[in-house]
């Protein structure tokens, strides 16, 4: 069994977020070196709006989750 396959969900977002982090640091350093400020201003307003539709999926995900493992087993399709 891969080490993945044992991760929580929570566990997989948490270290997506890492790794979404230390890429936006990479990118910032690239883009302060070379890029020119318009193109800069572009690139953050994409990340940062790529981490708030990646947290409003999560946390829609979670809410589903949550509402089926407390919904009466009629509503499972049990």
């Amino acid at each position: 069994m891969r080490r993945d396959a044992r991760r929580s969900p929570a566990a997989t977002i948490r270290r997506a977020k890492v790794v979404l982090t230390a890429i936006v640091l990479a990118t910032a350093v690239g883009l302060i070196a070379v890029a020119s400020w318009p193109l800069k201003v572009l690139v953050v307003l994409a990340f940062v709006r790529g981490l708030f539709a990646s947290d409003l999926i999560a946390l829609r995900n979670a809410a589903r989750r949550r509402g089926l493992e407390h919904a009466p087993p009629e509503m499972m399709g049990a």
